[in-house]
């Protein structure tokens, strides 16, 4: 199927859920989000070496970035 990638993907994907950053901006506490597993941790890595998230969603990335410094 990764031949056909391209023709996979879902452009009106949406996140669910607030972002890591809401944590600042709505004052949540750390302690109110899970704690990131080793696979959570390892997919969240993956996800930002996808040549089309900085180009196509780059809040995303962010928000990624986010979670793997705070561990939530």
């Amino acid at each position: 199927m990764a031949y056909d990638s391209k023709n996979l993907r879902v452009p009106e994907i949406k996140w669910t859920g607030v972002f890591p950053s809401d944590s600042d901006k709505y004052r949540i506490p750390n302690q109110c989000f899970l704690p990131f597993t080793p696979e959570d941790k390892r997919k969240t890595e993956i996800m930002l070496l996808r040549c089309y998230l900085q180009r196509e969603v780059p809040q995303w990335r962010v928000e990624l970035e986010v979670m793997l410094q705070r561990g939530i």
